[in-house]
């Protein structure tokens, strides 16, 4: 590869990827974060999040080819990728990557709503998943560095999977990642844990930026085709010969990732020592900072509570576990998580400020015992995954609830055969919810 021309090197990576000359387990990869993510629009659908902006797009009245998950209607691919990619991440159960935000979110919605307006073949979808992927979690990192979140970078990578959805030529990709940089939103940090905001990472612009770069391009319209050429010591450099999807995390828990630990830590020793609530005095969380910041206990929506150590580990303290169904409205006012969120005390460990997810979790009992344990990475990462078997029950925990027993079946089984559908219509039809 050309180190001086990084923008061309990317675009001829996504112009050329075909699944014939990939490795199995790129493939398998990719479909795992097609069903955990098709999973988190479903769950997500229920959120008000999710509900304000459907019907901000059921209101516009526009009709189009692509599907408004949670409705039956299609409509423009706008209003389907700005939605569903809201409907994805709205329960912070979508996917991760360490440099690389939350790439799932933004190109899996995205490339289904424009792969739908093409009515293109799995094959084809797959291929763009993965090139958004990788462009992706590359923008993320590098461009839109650590305080910027998803929206920013992964405008690139939907851009580069709208790009293979069109079977762009070089030139016209490396255009369309060029223009995306002009178009994708300029995503302020924002204090959720703090003031309870719905806005999370401008994932729903920057992938409605990305695809619209693509249209444009399609059009003739143009724009810079040099852009990446100065990221030439960074991961760009990989792009073809590292595949970053295959570093992708997948969460057990509907909430930051910098919560997890302590999470795992909390379900471990209450399992272990046969711990419920009662028995519990107080939980005390020693993180790095900026951890210690997600210290809300009185949550006012559902994403500051995706902030909070203190109310995801007083669910766990009230109920015993914690998983999506506890991430709702109503849940933020239950007495019964208030209390014992009350016990959960943030303290800073100097420790562990070069560590990336790390908690040690004190818990001392009414009857004097004290429980220590301390862990660095949560489940869910590449060097310590879930199983198969627990990400298939988790796709199917919150499937459901929304399609059914036989429709979520249908979908399941239609992601394992992606690769051979002749048309991605024949997934997203199934991808509603039962009557």
């Amino acid at each position: 590869m050309n180190d001086t021309y990084i923008t061309g090197n990317v675009a001829k990576f996504v112009h050329d990827l075909d699944l014939t000359t990939i490795p199995q387990e790129i493939l398998s990869q990719a479909k795992h974060c097609i069903t955990d993510n098709i999973g988190a629009i479903l769950a997500g659908l229920s959120t008000k999040t999710s509900q304000i902006v459907r019907q901000i797009d059921s209101d516009k009245g526009a009709s189009g080819k692509s599907s408004l998950f949670g409705t039956n209607k299609k409509v423009s691919i706008g209003q389907a990728v700005f939605a569903n990619c809201i409907s994805a991440s709205s329960l912070d159960i979508d996917d991760g990557h360490f440099s690389g935000g939350h790439p799932g979110s933004i190109i899996i919605p995205s490339t289904l709503a424009i792969g739908e307006n093409y009515s293109i073949s799995g094959k084809s979808f797959i291929e763009a998943i993965i090139v958004g992927y990788e462009v992706a979690i590359r923008a993320i990192n590098t461009v839109s560095g650590p305080s910027s979140g998803t929206g920013l970078g992964g405008t690139y990578g939907v851009a580069a999977a709208a790009s293979k959805v069109m079977d762009f030529t070089v030139p016209q990709i490396s255009q369309t990642i060029g223009l995306s940089s002009i178009h994708a939103p300029i995503t302020e940090t924002v204090t959720i844990w703090e003031n309870g905001y719905m806005a999370k990472e401008s994932i729903g612009w920057g992938a409605v930026s990305g695809m619209e770069s693509a249209i444009l391009v399609n059009k003739g319209f143009t724009g810079p085709d040099k852009v990446l050429d100065k990221y030439y010591a960074t991961s760009w450099a990989t792009i073809g010969s590292i595949f970053e999807i295959l570093n992708v995390y997948f969460k057990r828990y509907p909430s930051c990732r910098w919560t997890h630990t302590a999470l795992d830590l909390t379900v471990e020793i209450m399992k272990q020592n046969l711990l419920c609530g009662k028995d519990i005095k107080n939980v005390t969380v020693a993180t790095k900072h900026p951890h210690t910041e997600l210290n809300s206990k009185k949550c006012i929506s559902i994403e500051q509570a995706q902030y909070s150590f203190p109310y995801v580990i007083g669910c766990v303290l009230a109920f015993g576990n914690f998983d999506w169904k506890s991430m709702n409205q109503k849940n933020l006012t239950n007495p019964k998580i208030i209390t014992e969120s009350e016990k959960v005390s943030i303290v800073h460990e100097s420790k562990f400020q070069s560590e990336r997810w790390p908690a040690k979790v004190t818990i001392q009992t009414t009857d004097g015992r004290e429980f220590i344990s301390t862990k660095i990475i949560p489940k869910g990462d590449p060097s310590d995954p879930i199983s198969e078997k627990e990400l298939n029950n988790k796709y199917f925990d919150l499937t459901i609830p929304v399609l059914g027993q036989s429709k979520s079946e249908e979908v399941f089984e239609c992601i394992q055969r992606i690769e051979s559908i002749d048309d991605i219509n024949e997934l997203t039809s199934l991808i509603q919810p039962s009557s």
